[in-house]
């Protein structure tokens, strides 16, 4: 998911909807319940966290990183984020970086060729 421009509630929102986790007004506060009790693994990628909120300086990016992801890694949930180094928390484990001045294409990351098979490029738009 594509968190660029977007706010933390919609972004978690988003991230709710898309595990099948009801967020509707009533049911919001049994999220976490929710989330543990999904019975598959199930990964979610989320990019441009440090673009997130409506302007340049924008609090969000670090509310994503240091509130909404923590929360959303639960049971068989793991959230992959990218964002800026800059906006990583102090005392952060960086599983690995990417340089910025290359493709993914041309890496060789076995988190980057993880899983049972390759999703198609479309893929990214049904995600979204």
């Amino acid at each position: 998911m594509d968190a660029q421009g977007l706010t933390t509630e919609e972004v978690h929102k988003e991230v709710l909807v898309a595990l099948g986790v009801d967020a509707s007004q009533g049911s919001r506060s049994r999220w976490r319940n929710s989330l543990r009790e999904i019975s598959t693994a199930r990964p979610v990628l989320l990019v441009n966290l440090h673009r997130a909120g409506p302007t340049r300086r924008s609090y969000e990016p670090e509310r994503l990183i240091s509130r909404t992801v923590p929360g959303l890694n639960s049971g068989n949930v793991t959230v992959l984020a990218h964002t800026a180094p800059r906006d990583l928390p102090e005392r952060s484990e960086a599983i690995f970086r990417l340089p910025e001045s290359e493709t993914a294409e041309g890496l060789e990351s076995p988190l980057l060729r993880a899983g049972p098979g390759r999703a198609p490029r479309s893929a990214d738009a049904d995600m979204g």
